[in-house]
């Protein structure tokens, strides 16, 4: 996963979410560590931030 943030590489993450889980793919641009958590841009305008710790699978 920091390889991909390294090389701006896509990325697809399974993350956890109590009723099913989700697959998302994008560019992770951001760490914020204190708040554990990364920002995974898929378009434009279209981010999201992801608590570390509910990302099951890394691809």
């Amino acid at each position: 996963m920091l390889q991909s943030y390294q090389e701006c590489r896509s990325i697809t993450l399974t993350v956890f979410y109590p009723f099913d889980d989700e697959i998302v793919r994008g560019v992770m641009t951001s760490i914020d560590k204190p708040n554990r958590r990364i920002k995974l841009v898929r378009g434009d305008e279209d981010f999201s931030w992801i608590k570390i710790e509910e990302i099951t699978v890394a691809s």
